[in-house]
């Protein structure tokens, strides 16, 4: 995967021949067939290579109530979709393996596979210490993206689907955005990370990645807001406090501990203007003095007499 990393290019060409993250789409036309075939084709596609048995089929594609007939309906439903994928010219890729069917593609040339592929090595490069690299391949992987997956397919298996691929978007964001944060980029970051808050409030690591971006573009009274608005969304919500790690990261703030400071330039493997310290100190710091909060506190006290005193 090295040579990928070096060319994060490679995830962003539109190479997927099958596409479900959006409206389904196949070569030559943008769906098969329509209603319980195009169903059929995107069951298959999520799992390329895979034999799904045909008991799993009738249960995905009619639920807890099949028809007595499903297990020939579903064999005309077969039918149908090899003919309307020869028309569009997709080649013979419905294959008949006991105990069912499979779609016999390249995981790679489905953009759902595509996708994952991408972040996976996005986040290897994260975690490698190469956020540019890791920046660009993580951004490509959610060009892929047309809308919500799965679009137009109505099918029991779908919500469950959807579900698992909304959430891997969701991380990739998060990826994305703290392969940002380590390139120096907090105070482009801002206002995207509070429309992001906004729309998924209980999603933590969106938060605190919002609160480093703010207290690394010097509004520190800001951050220490934005974690109390927090608080009390999650108390008031599921009654619950903020994680141990947004509890260590607001007192890293109100100590300013050196750890939370924008990294110093490097240039990364890629070429690219990043910076030298690795994802995993950009999400949240993991450590803290024990008296950080004492310290600080004691701190602005002695200002304050000093003050006073002058």
């Amino acid at each position: 995967m090295d040579e990928i990393a070096r060319s994060a290019a490679t995830f962003g060409a539109p190479s997927a021949r099958f596409r479900v993250l959006g409206p389904l789409t196949i070569p030559g036309e943008p769906t098969p067939a329509g209603g319980r075939a195009a169903a059929l084709l995107a069951r298959l596609l999520l799992t390329p290579g895979r034999v799904v048995s045909i008991d799993t089929l009738i249960d995905d594609l009619w639920g807890d109530e099949p028809p007595e007939s499903a297990r020939l309906s579903l064999r005309v439903v077969v039918s149908r979709l090899r003919k309307s994928l020869a028309l569009a010219g997709a080649g013979d890729v419905i294959v008949t393996r006991h105990p069912g069917y499979a779609v016999e593609v390249d995981p790679l040339s489905v953009d759902a596979g595509l996708f994952e592929r991408a972040v996976h090595e996005g986040d290897r490069m994260l975690s490698a210490g190469r956020p540019g690299t890791a920046a660009a391949v993580l951004q490509q992987a959610l060009g892929l993206w047309r809308g919500d997956p799965l679009a137009g397919i109505d099918a029991p298996f779908a919500p469950a689907y959807v579900a698992r691929l909304q959430e891997l978007r969701l991380h990739a964001m998060e990826s994305w955005l703290a392969a940002q944060l380590a390139c120096g980029r907090h105070a482009e970051l801002i206002p995207e990370l509070e429309s992001l808050c906004a729309e998924h409030p209980l999603r933590e690591g969106l938060w605190a990645t919002r609160i480093v971006a703010l207290y690394r573009a010097n509004r520190q009274a800001e951050a220490l807001r934005v974690y109390q608005e927090l608080r009390e969304l999650l108390v008031e919500e599921l009654g619950i406090q903020p994680s141990p790690d947004l509890a260590r990261l607001e007192a890293a703030i109100l100590a300013q501990d050196p750890s939370l400071a924008p990294p110093s330039t490097i240039v990364d493997i890629a070429g690219t203007k990043t910076m030298e310290q690795t994802a995993s100190s950009v999400r949240q710091p993991t450590s803290r003095p024990s008296n950080a909060v004492t310290c600080a506190r004691r701190a602005r006290r002695a200002r304050c007499r000093a003050g006073r005193a002058a």
